[in-house]
């Protein structure tokens, strides 16, 4: 599954900082809604993954930069908290990208493992640093707990999703 952390700054603001070189060595994106900045990886500890935020970034929007994802019988689709469809806040390469402070995404391999986790963001300005909680809510094959079920049209989605993969004739895209 595809998950980073991202700075988004507008277009005024990056560009100024891409002409200045003060980007040099980070991973870039100029977008429509803006410029995306992937944060550098820190460390991790536990279920807790740390980043770092640039000196140079003075309190840009810093959300999940999460991604859905399909092949070979493997899909992960994401929705919010509640289980319900985010929009896509880009697409790179044919790939849903989204911009969230939480997540869940509800992945499927092979027709009846299903993983669910929950991201949560929480942003460090004064330290310059983010840290991103994982937490598994379901892993197990089939059957969702009851106190689950609202994540039942992802898990769906996702169940059709990678069954489309196993077939390389026929196109993906996300049915969520």
């Amino acid at each position: 599954m595809g998950i980073d952390v991202v700075a988004i700054i507008g277009k005024d603001e990056g560009y100024s900082l891409i002409s200045s070189g003060g980007l040099l060595g980070l991973w870039v994106r100029i977008k429509d809604k803006g410029i995306v900045i992937k944060m550098p990886f820190y460390c991790s500890e536990g279920l807790q993954t740390k980043y770092r935020i640039p000196s140079i970034l003075n309190g840009p929007m810093i959300k999940l930069n999460l991604r859905e994802e399909g092949c070979r019988g493997v899909a992960t689709v994401i929705c919010d908290g509640d289980g319900n469809k985010l929009a896509p806040f880009y697409i790179d390469r044919g790939t849903a990208c989204f911009a969230a402070d939480k997540a869940v995404t509800v992945s499927v391999r092979r027709g009846d493992k299903i993983d669910i986790l929950r991201y949560e963001l929480v942003v460090d300005y004064k330290n310059k640093m983010v840290i991103v909680s994982t937490m598994y809510l379901v892993e197990m094959k089939s059957i969702i707990p009851k106190k689950y079920q609202k994540f039942l049209p992802a898990v769906e989605a996702a169940k059709l999703r990678s069954k489309l993969n196993e077939n390389p004739e026929l196109p993906t895209f996300c049915l969520f």
